[in-house]
């Protein structure tokens, strides 16, 4: 085939080094606006360690048997034969000896006050899928359902302040479904960095200052919620809080993980006597979305 000579151009990839075109890297925004809301990187780092330790207690009990469809690993040799064999039923991601100490020694990415190597997820590969319906086309195939999606929600704020979405999402999933926080068992937030969850629980502690900001969402949101926000209940939150461990130890496979965070809170419910979850995740730019969901 022909073809036509062009003019030369210039490729960019745009979350390299992690961040957008004409924007600082996420990694940057993140650690500072976890500082403004008081997220310590030692804070982090207790997440990060308590999620490669919540995954590892919770795969050795055989819980994400329910998510992971194993992979067997086969090597041939030059007449096609099988040789050697492993399955993989893991995720690469999880580390079994990490410790405090390891973590504490990492060196801050980009420039950046708290995000390190080892309080945020790997961008793994990885794939998931849902088959959404209503009950009665579940009900007409013979379906049992998993789980019901009580409320889903998108939301976008100001560029830098990524880790606060979350709470933003969850919150108009909340307002729409007229259930508080209280009304959930588990939550389910995304470890694009260790901060993100801390931070939106910040939020979701303060539900009068998270209410005074959604309605104008576009407006940067003000640090005065350190202020306000009510430390117990902080701490409360914390203890529902990706119970069986998070992307810092499953990792992140972009455009997955959102289904994936769903599917673990719905089977951690069906583990302990169903109710409601709130999962939400953040996108590059605060972009945000939340799901509700119930198990019978």
């Amino acid at each position: 085939m022909g073809g036509q000579k062009h003019s030369s151009f210039m490729v960019e990839d745009p979350i390299i080094p992690l961040g957008y075109k004409d924007f600082a890297p996420v990694a940057v925004d993140s650690g500072e606006v976890a500082l403004e809301y008081e997220v310590s990187r030692e804070e982090q780092d207790e997440l990060a360690y308590a999620s490669h330790q919540r995954y590892g207690k919770a795969h050795a009990r055989g819980f994400f048997k329910n998510e992971i469809v194993p992979l067997s690993i086969q090597k041939k040799d030059k007449k096609g034969n099988i040789i050697s064999e492993e399955i993989l039923d893991i995720d690469e991601q999880y580390r079994s000896n990490i410790t405090l100490e390891a973590l504490a020694k990492l060196k801050p990415i980009f420039g950046n006050p708290t995000c390190t190597a080892g309080n945020a997820p790997g961008m793994n590969d990885g794939a998931a899928a849902q088959i959404i319906m209503t009950r009665k086309t579940a009900e007409k195939y013979g379906y049992q359902p998993i789980y019901t999606v009580v409320a889903t929600s998108a939301i976008a704020l100001q560029p830098r302040i990524m880790p606060v979405a979350p709470a933003f999402a969850i919150k108009k999933c909340l307002d729409e479904s007229n259930l508080t926080i209280n009304d959930m068992k588990y939550i389910e937030i995304n470890e694009a960095f260790a901060c993100v969850p801390l931070v939106s629980c910040k939020l979701l502690s303060n539900d009068r200052f998270l209410t005074s900001q959604y309605k104008d969402m576009v407006k940067e949101v003000s640090t005065q919620a350190i202020l306000d926000n009510d430390d117990i209940k902080y701490q409360e939150l914390k203890t529902k809080l990706n119970v069986n461990g998070g992307a810092v130890a499953i990792g992140h496979p972009n455009t997955s993980s959102g289904a994936r965070i769903m599917m673990t809170a719905a089977y951690n419910l069906k583990e302990n006597g169903g109710g409601y979850a709130a999962c939400a995740i953040c996108g590059g730019l605060t972009q945000g979305g939340g799901s509700l969901i119930w198990v019978e």
